[in-house]
């Protein structure tokens, strides 16, 4: 928990990831990654409201405002960066990375606009995993977010998923 304490049962410390105990029937959140489900709601649709949907959803919306485009990078001859950047012209406002690889997320960083692009690191990297990459990508302006368990303003974000999406 923020205190550095952690949950016990029955003389046992029970271990979490980043703060959270998903499977719990009780548990101690922050109010920023609590979101509310009203008793009425389908259980078959908010199920699925873990951790997945808000770290994917969730900076989609909040913090890039949408998507207009989804490209696979195995249907090109070229990079995918140099493609994403020639279909925008000078690159995209955001870019998203799920996988995590990080030759796929130096890539994506390549495919944000040179001046104000914002490159999402979504969930965490694999096993000693380093991102490389060259500074001159982020000198003009660029930038790096990340995100895990979808802290992006969750509470806000699971009422319009279950009323707008589900």
């Amino acid at each position: 928990m923020l205190d550095g304490t952690r949950f016990t049962c029955r003389g046992r410390q029970i271990y979490h990831l980043y703060g959270t105990s998903t499977f719990t029937e009780y548990t101690v959140r922050r109010e920023t990654a609590v979101g509310k489900i009203d008793a009425a709601a389908p259980k078959d649709k908010v199920c699925i409201i873990s951790c997945e949907v808000p770290t994917g959803f969730g900076p989609m919306f909040n913090t890039a405002k949408g998507v207009t485009d989804c490209r696979n990078p195995q249907n090109f001859k070229k990079p995918i960066q140099q493609v994403v950047v020639e279909m925008m012209g000078s690159g995209v406002n955001s870019a998203f990375e799920a996988i995590r690889l990080s030759d796929t997320r130096v890539m994506v960083l390549e495919s944000c606009h040179l001046s104000y692009g914002v490159h999402m690191i979504i969930g965490v990297a694999l096993s000693n995993a380093q991102l490389s990459f060259d500074p001159m990508l982020i000198f003009s302006g660029r930038i790096i977010k990340g995100d895990v368990i979808g802290e992006f303003k969750t509470r806000d974000f699971i009422p319009k998923l279950l009323t707008d999406y589900l």
